[in-house]
């Protein structure tokens, strides 16, 4: 047996060459589908059973013309009532059951199909003729007087389609409307609990005024970098009247408080520049008894911001395949949205996440937010990509997390 998901037109093609004779149960049939098949064998030898019906033809679904083609070639055309069935038979050669009609439409649509082994032929041609002998003949007067009378309906028929077509995209547009409302409202939800969050953080007093700078370095290379607008140090802080220093060239999250956006910011006393999306951990761990590699990727995407600012991948460690979350980052909690795997075979991790996701979130918060610094220290965006456009004035100052230092900026 073999199983088709796609066309399947040129496999029933090449068994039409050799064919003694061709028996093909589709309901609907056009050109030029219909044509390829029926040119590649002797017209007289083949036997197609239809459904002979004014609405079919009226609205395309099937061709009246190709019918007649078909019938003046030679081809013996019947009418089979309530037949929904596609059957492709080379008597005691080739069979083949599935979706798939012989029409241009079956070519380019989700189609399946199954070759039935050669031994089991003679079954398909026994099954086929208890259907087949309450046929109907359907004569080239029938087709003519069909086609007459169809004609002067397929004008309105089309006129009706484009009506039902502005209905489809309508409805879609709708649902549409609706998600994005949902998407606003939970965004707007979110960015209040986020701020919430910061404001009962423990935070530097001191917010420095900062703006998205070009600067022009040595041999005509340009930087796009945050800087202070006043002179202040970027690494020095007072939180709770504690003082601290940020270590220069480390890599910091920079959260924009009015979006939930984050990046690793990479800090220096005077400017902040390259913004990196991503963080893969060098270290391995153990997670539903799986040791895995662990990656962070900021979503920067404003399409589905409001489902997730962070995607987690989970790698076990010599494999390919990945466990992918979802999950919105509001600092001190981290809220699934969606998990995915590639292979059956981590689908006991992803049991493992949605039954333990507080222990889940305490783990990933803690591996999340300490600060560290890349080996290639240029990784990332530069400012203007994170910030945005040259002169876009930012806000910043530092909170603190699990004793962590995040950077916060307001646009």
């Amino acid at each position: 047996m073999e199983i088709y998901f796609k066309n399947i037109i040129r496999r029933w093609k090449s068994e039409a060459i050799e064919a003694d004779q061709l028996i093909v149960l589709s309901p609907y049939i056009t050109s030029p589908s219909a044509d390829t098949v029926i040119d590649n064998t002797d017209p007289k030898k083949c036997e197609i059973y239809t459904l002979f019906s004014a609405e079919l033809f009226a609205h395309g679904s099937s061709s009246i013309d190709t019918l007649i083609s078909l019938k003046k070639s030679g081809v013996k055309i019947y009418s089979l009532e309530r037949l929904h069935a596609k059957v492709f038979l080379v008597p005691g050669e080739f069979a083949s059951i599935g979706s798939q009609n012989l029409t241009l439409g079956g070519t380019r649509n989700l189609e399946s199909s199954v070759v039935i082994d050669r031994e089991s032929v003679s079954e398909v041609e026994k099954l086929v003729k208890r259907w087949t002998k309450n046929r109907s003949e359907i004569s080239l007067k029938m087709l003519d007087d069909m086609k007459n009378r169809v004609d002067p309906l397929i004008k309105k028929c089309k006129s009706l389609k484009k009506i039902i077509e502005e209905v489809d995209s309508k409805v879609k547009d709708n649902e549409l409307q609706r998600k994005k409302q949902n998407i606003e409202k939970l965004k707007k939800e979110r960015i209040v609990k986020l701020k919430k969050t910061l404001k009962k953080s423990s935070k530097s007093k001191k917010i420095t005024q900062c703006k998205v700078t070009r600067i022009d370095g040595e041999f005509f290379t340009v930087n796009y970098s945050l800087t202070p607008k006043k002179p202040d140090s970027l690494v020095t802080w007072k939180v709770d009247g504690s003082e601290i220093e940020l270590q220069r060239a480390n890599r910091y999250i920079c959260m924009i408080e009015s979006s939930g956006k984050l990046g690793w910011a990479r800090v220096f006393k005077t400017r902040i520049t390259y913004f990196s999306d991503s963080v893969n951990l060098n270290d391995s761990f153990e997670i539903a008894n799986v040791t895995c590699n662990l990656n962070f990727i900021a979503n920067w995407s404003s399409d589905d911001s409001a489902e997730s600012n962070l995607i987690i991948k989970l790698c076990p460690v010599g494999g390919k395949k990945f466990v992918t979350c979802r999950v919105w980052f509001g600092l001190d909690s981290l809220i699934i949205s969606k998990i995915v795997v590639d292979d059956d075979s981590l689908i006991k991790i992803k049991k493992w996440i949605n039954e333990n996701q507080e222990k889940f979130s305490e783990f990933i918060i803690g591996e999340l937010l300490p600060p560290f610094k890349y080996n290639k220290k240029l990784l990332g965006v530069e400012a203007n990509e994170f910030f945005g456009k040259v002169g876009t004035e930012v806000s910043l100052n530092v909170s603190k997390f699990d004793n962590n230092p995040l950077l916060v900026a307001k646009i």
